[in-house]
């Protein structure tokens, strides 16, 4: 509940930056990640006022983050490709010679790839001071947040 005149604020991880198209979160805690556009037009069926603002950081910092979300990324999507060559073959073997199916358990189990931390080298050296907020080129944001109003 929100008293009139009353503010939320939501964050996303920036799906531009994290998600192939049509893909689902690689994070088992999001249940959804959000561009900047559809986050603005899931929040305004609720909201009248909503401002999204993009979150940066300086350039070697933002980098290393990019970095890090391209990996994991990538890492999700080469096991998706193979767990859908995998039903093929399967769907192929169980049409033309049911009795040789035999595909291994590996190439079947979820693959969930954790973000690579960060040395205590590398955190040391970057501080709050290194992220900021701003209005414009929100698709390259690391990730959204979102400011809402109530506006009765």
């Amino acid at each position: 509940m929100l008293r009139p005149g009353g503010l939320a604020v939501f964050t996303s991880p920036n799906a531009r930056l994290r998600l192939e198209p049509g893909m689902k979160p690689w994070n088992e805690f999001h249940i959804h990640e959000f561009a900047p556009s559809a986050l603005r037009e899931f929040l305004m069926i609720r909201f009248p006022s909503v401002t999204i603002r993009g979150l940066f950081a300086t350039d070697q910092l933002y980098w290393i983050e990019r970095n890090r979300a391209e990996c994991a990324k990538q890492g999700v999507i080469a096991p998706q490709k193979a767990r859908n060559i995998t039903k093929l073959i399967k769907t192929f073997v169980k049409k033309h010679s049911p009795f040789t199916l035999r595909i291994k358990d590996a190439m079947l189990r979820k693959n969930n790839v954790p973000l690579k931390p960060l040395s205590t080298s590398e955190t040391a050296q970057f501080t709050t001071a290194d992220l900021y907020y701003r209005d414009d080129d929100l698709d390259n944001a690391l990730d959204l947040m979102a400011v809402c109003k109530k506006s009765y």
